[in-house]
């Protein structure tokens, strides 16, 4: 016996409804949550590496095995350990920008400085031995006016090199400076954000710095322009490396567009995910 023929309204259904468990096949539908490369970051104290369990205008606070976590200020000493992300939030970094400055005097103007101290305490040596050799004569004065005006000069001198920034080596610096919008697509309490400077330090040793800087409450869908300066010690920065992560005020990894190996997640790799985690 033929199959019976079905009309073509009941079978343009049927293909909708076909195509409708196609789509919803869990190992191509989006789950809502990003996969990306992150880290997590702990704070150095003593001989623990603690992580961060949640923080606030005032600090960072992490658990160092008392019965309450411990406070730290937000300019403290941090590590990190890489660390895949998983997070269905996700905030887009527009207008982002970097840059290397100096906020202390390079380490040539404080040897400058203090040689301008030592030789000022010199010359008032020698001024001290002329006057108690020579007394107040001419030829004693004459002696201190001249080791006056060298000191000047010198001191001079150096001022001008250290105010013409000629005491700075090309590509040096000690601190980092960003700026940048953020628009998250959920709101975020106390968000703040890590970054990651890889650079050769004054000695010519490759060092990696970590440093956090607070960034407020994000808003869903707001715009949110930022900018900050970071101290990281002095050093060469010409060949350096630069890595930024975002968080939450609980320590969860935010999913942004800077990313590494970012991608949407299945719900079947999703669910793979959570059962190994």
């Amino acid at each position: 016996m033929k199959a019976p023929l079905l009309p073509i309204a009941t079978l343009c259904v049927l293909s909708s409804s076909v195509l409708a468990q196609e789509s919803e096949d869990p190992k191509t539908q989006e789950s809502g949550y990003y996969y990306f490369l992150g880290a997590e970051i702990l704070v150095q104290y003593r001989q623990i590496a603690a992580p961060i369990i949640s923080t606030d205008k005032k600090g960072i606070y992490a658990n160092i095995g008392k019965k309450k976590p411990k406070r730290f200020p937000w300019h403290s000493f941090c590590l990190s350990r890489p660390r895949v992300g998983i997070s269905n939030r996700f905030i887009d970094i527009a207008d982002f920008n970097y840059s290397f400055i100096y906020q202390k005097p390079s380490f040539r103007e404080r040897e400058a400085y203090d040689t301008i101290r030592a030789k000022a305490r010199e010359t008032n040596i020698h001024i001290q031995r002329i006057r108690a050799t020579q007394g107040s004569g001419n030829a004693g004065q004459d002696s201190i006016d001249m080791l006056e005006t060298e000191l000047d000069d010198f001191t001079s001198s150096l001022a001008d090199m250290i105010d013409n920034d000629d005491l700075k080596l090309a590509g040096h610096a000690d601190s980092i400076e960003v700026a940048m919008t953020l628009t998250s697509t959920s709101d975020v309490k106390d968000a703040y954000c890590a970054i990651m400077v890889d650079y050769n330090g004054i000695s010519g040793k490759r060092r990696g710095v970590y440093k956090l800087s607070p960034l407020g409450d994000l808003l869903k869908d707001i715009p949110e322009t930022t900018s900050f300066k970071l101290f990281l010690g002095e050093g060469d920065f010409r060949q350096s490396r630069f890595e930024l992560y975002l968080y939450s005020g609980d320590g969860s990894q935010i999913a942004t567009n800077r990313s590494s190996g970012l991608r949407m997640l299945s719900v079947t790799e999703l669910e793979e995910l959570m059962e190994i985690d």
